[in-house]
């Protein structure tokens, strides 16, 4: 894992492999996104994969081994509370986001997946680019979510989402106006209007 700027880039590194998925790999992924998502040098967090694949699903080595012992090489759910993200700004949605992957959810930091080739299990995109741009336009979205954006805010509006799928309309709408009004006092905002008036970047304060 490299931070630079408020950017803390995990890549997956097998790529001899095209980066298929072992169980240290999941260990190695979650606790760098737990030293990240605590670290208030970082703001954005991005995860791509090395040489030409993002991540070719299971490795097969560990699926034949599965075969041959009927034994999953897996690792178990883990609670998030353990990295510490339950005491990030907003509702922790670690409740409803259960499995191996339930700390990313709580995680208070946003996390763009660069998808730089052959990917497994991944539903949903938000723009396709050419192979050689891929990294300069996460980079530039990144960077502009860490010159412009609360790290504060994006944790309450990231936990918002996360939660508004377990939520009926009123409990969504009565929890966005209990942060909204919660945000008027918090120093994020004060800097935010502050840095309009005066024309200039904001300095938000770190996570």
């Amino acid at each position: 894992m490299t931070t630079d700027q408020g950017v803390s880039t995990m890549t997956l590194n097998r790529p001899d492999k095209l980066n298929a998925w072992t169980p240290q790999m999941a260990d190695d992924l979650r606790r760098a996104i737990g030293q990240a998502g605590s670290d208030p040098d970082c703001r954005v967090i991005v995860i791509t994969g090395a040489g030409r694949s993002f991540c070719a699903g299971a490795d097969m080595g560990g699926l034949q081994n599965t075969v041959e012992t009927r034994v999953a090489s897996v690792t178990s759910a883990h609670d998030a509370d353990e990295l510490g993200f339950a005491a990030a700004s907003g509702a922790d949605p670690e409740a409803h986001c259960p499995g191996r992957f339930g700390y990313m959810f709580s995680c208070p930091k946003p996390i763009v997946a660069a998808i730089n080739g052959p990917c497994a299990g991944i539903g949903l995109l938000n723009k396709a680019l050419p192979a050689g741009d891929l990294m300069a336009h996460v980079t530039e979205v990144a960077k502009a979510m860490v010159t412009n954006a609360s790290p504060r805010s994006m944790a309450v509006m990231e936990r918002q989402l996360r939660l508004a799928s377990h939520q009926s309309f009123a409990e969504s709408l009565a929890m966005a106006d209990a942060e909204m009004q919660g945000s008027f006092a918090a120093p994020d905002f004060k800097e935010g209007v502050q840095s309009f008036v005066e024309r200039r970047a904001p300095q938000f304060p770190g996570l």
